[in-house]
């Protein structure tokens, strides 16, 4: 296989990987534009699952998810629900709460991302 072979190759494979991360980015901000439809319509009692969370807690910059994780267990954020054997969802007005308590100051525990 000459270089130019070897080359050819090497940028056909980035710029398929660069598509499924574009992919994979855009899936995400239609996911986050829904989310955001859905809350203007529903009320306070509605179950996030992880992306909804860290976006509901992060607003406009949604945090990582190993932030939220790292949250939970240094008790910033509460401890999610467990609705199947492999997912958890965290009710809405539990993390308003949190929202409120970190923002009056009530908490020393705060994660900065």
């Amino acid at each position: 296989m000459s270089t130019t072979e070897i080359l050819r190759r090497g940028r056909e494979r980035n710029r398929r990987r660069d598509k499924e991360r574009e992919r994979k980015r855009e899936l995400q901000h239609q996911r986050i534009a829904e989310l955001r439809e859905r809350w203007a319509r529903l009320g306070t009692d509605e179950l996030l699952d992880e992306l909804g969370a860290c976006l509901f807690i992060g607003g406009s910059r949604p945090i990582h998810p190993a932030t939220l994780w790292r949250g939970v267990k240094k008790g910033v954020y509460s401890r999610p629900i467990k609705v199947g054997e492999q997912a958890v969802r965290w009710p809405r007005c539990n993390l308003q709460a949190d929202i409120a308590r970190i923002n009056a100051g009530g908490d020393t525990n705060e994660i900065v991302t």
